[in-house]
């Protein structure tokens, strides 16, 4: 894993991200939603939440994992700091660690290898339980964390990084985005 393909998939998850607090966060939107169509909305949210919980997931998953014929490696953050030796640097572990702990207090890993990528029969007929315990807010300064560790790697091994933020909120063009497609919706539902 290198910097700028970290740096492609951090951003691919703060558009996500962003559309999410964009669409689902402001009551008026929820409000709009529901008015068009309540139960596709409702289904498309929880698509979102677990594409949102997967990219979190991904980042912090193992630097390999064994696979049958030999070992695979992980696009995350672990193989990111390994990839560059900076297991022992003590601000990219302390960094790290403050990330590992977000991610651990919102159950995400348990929530991805109970609910989303295993298939036994408990699971699936619900009689398992497991929540995640994570915010938007709090998603986007896990995010951001994430960000800057990327931009302290980088800093560290003289690789530059143009154009990586440090906010995991994007700014979408004018007319694109979770604000302009509730506009358009709210505009289509009192014209008709």
């Amino acid at each position: 894993m290198d910097i700028e393909h970290t740096k492609y998939l951090l951003s691919d998850l703060a558009t996500d991200l962003t559309l999410y607090s964009e669409i689902y966060g402001p009551e008026d939107s929820v409000s709009v939603l529901n008015k068009f169509n309540g139960f596709v909305f409702g289904r498309l949210q929880f698509c979102l939440i677990e594409r949102i919980l997967l990219g979190f997931a991904r980042f912090m998953d193992p630097a390999e994992s064994r696979v049958k014929g030999g070992i695979n490696e992980n696009l995350s953050l672990k193989n990111l700091i390994r990839n560059y030796n900076l297991e022992n640097d003590d601000v990219i572990s302390k960094k790290f660690n403050e990330i590992e702990n977000m991610y651990q207090s919102a159950n995400i890993k348990n929530y991805r290898n109970t609910l989303i990528s295993h298939n036994d029969k408990n699971t699936k007929l619900g009689l398992t339980k497991v929540n995640f315990f994570i915010t938007p807010n709090n998603a986007h300064k896990m995010l951001s964390c994430m960000m800057n560790l990327v931009n302290e790697i980088a800093d560290k091994t003289g690789k530059k990084l143009k154009n990586i933020e440090e906010n995991s909120y994007i700014s979408f063009p004018q007319n694109k985005g979770g604000i302009a497609f509730i506009a358009k919706l709210k505009n289509r539902i009192t014209s008709r």
